[in-house]
């Protein structure tokens, strides 16, 4: 809000860069971060937030009725691990909710409006399990599911959870909900097995608006001369391919998201001279230590950012739907588009 006042002081136009993000979100566009984002949006002021970096991993998971149950596989090693996971349904659907832990003990069904009751909910051999089924809804009503795991003890945890949903309810969405994992402890693995979709619906959860610009990020060096004179890489796929961790789309809701991507992998900028620099070849580090590489939708997105600053330069105060649509027309087309 405070670059886009003092662009309009100043009378010019500003595209603002935002490379943070993470999976806690409806990705629908109506998390609170986004709707602000698009409320401070208009013609001369534009957002372009990064896609976000977890393209293959096991955090998603997917379930209609008829299909299999979800399960999460859990290994780690010492005490207070824990696992958040977010789950979205249709506000005109209705489902109640079961997990079966490791142990085979069964907490639930609790229906809609419901929670297993007090925080952080029963205790079992496999440690404490909560659940709140449709307690918070989304800004168009779908329904939030928050499971909360918790381990008591060392690895009480690990094993094999099942998430069984329940259709009361089923109606143009077909009875879908979708299982993210958005936050855990270190020390372990939390991996969606069963109705695992690891290369859609990753998308940073607050690059999910209509108003902004979501950025992936493609190859654009695969290898490099470190500064111990040797060859390194990040083991990214040859230039031109979309790069390996580039969190996919669609939104939630259907929409095609990222919007475009950015040169990601590797980028090169000046090292911070506060920190100091050695070398152990391969390095990121290149030579003279003044300068160092890096990858992620986090160095895309200032990429992206650019071209909208030249768009804006070039024609003038655009609305954020004409710079979408001039990046989704312009935007080279190959087989990862």
């Amino acid at each position: 809000a405070y670059i886009f006042q003092q662009a309009t002081l100043l009378g010019k136009k500003a595209v603002v860069n935002v490379s943070v993000g993470s999976q806690s979100g409806p990705k629908d566009g109506t998390d609170p971060f986004e709707q602000t984002v698009d409320a401070l949006s208009g013609p001369g002021k534009l957002v372009v937030i990064s896609a976000g970096n977890d393209r293959g991993q096991a955090l998603h998971a997917e379930w209609f009725p008829g299909n299999p149950s979800p399960t999460m596989s859990i290994s780690t090693s010492g005490s207070s691990r824990f696992v958040v996971i977010r789950g979205y349904y249709e506000a005109s659907e209705q489902l109640n909710v079961t997990i079966t832990t490791p142990n085979s003990t069964v907490i639930g069904p609790v229906s809609l409006g419901g929670v297993s009751g007090s925080y952080p909910g029963p205790s079992t051999a496999n440690g404490n399990a909560y659940i709140e089924n449709g307690v918070t809804l989304t800004a168009t009503g779908d329904k939030l599911v928050y499971i909360e795991l918790n381990a008591t003890t060392a690895a009480a945890i690990n094993g094999t959870w099942t998430f069984t949903f329940t259709p009361i309810v089923v109606g143009a969405a077909g009875g879908e909900i979708d299982l993210f994992r958005t936050s855990t402890s270190s020390g372990g693995s939390y991996n969606f097995a069963v109705g695992n979709q690891p290369n859609e619906e990753i998308i940073n959860a607050i690059a999910t608006g209509t108003q902004s610009i979501a950025a992936g990020a493609y190859v654009t060096r695969q290898t490099w001369v470190d500064c111990g004179g040797g060859g390194a890489s990040f083991g990214q796929p040859a230039v031109g391919n979309i790069a390996s961790f580039s969190s996919p789309g669609p939104t939630r809701d259907g929409r095609v998201k990222p919007d475009v991507a950015g040169p990601g992998t590797a980028i090169a900028s000046v090292r911070s001279g506060d920190i100091f620099a050695s070398c152990a070849s391969p390095d990121a580090d290149l030579p003279g230590l003044k300068h160092t590489l890096s990858q992620g939708t986090s160095m895309s997105a200032p990429h992206v950012t650019g071209a909208v600053a030249l768009l804006f330069q070039k024609y003038g105060a655009l609305t954020p739907a004409q710079v979408q649509g001039l990046l989704h027309s312009r935007a080279v087309v190959d087989a990862f588009v």
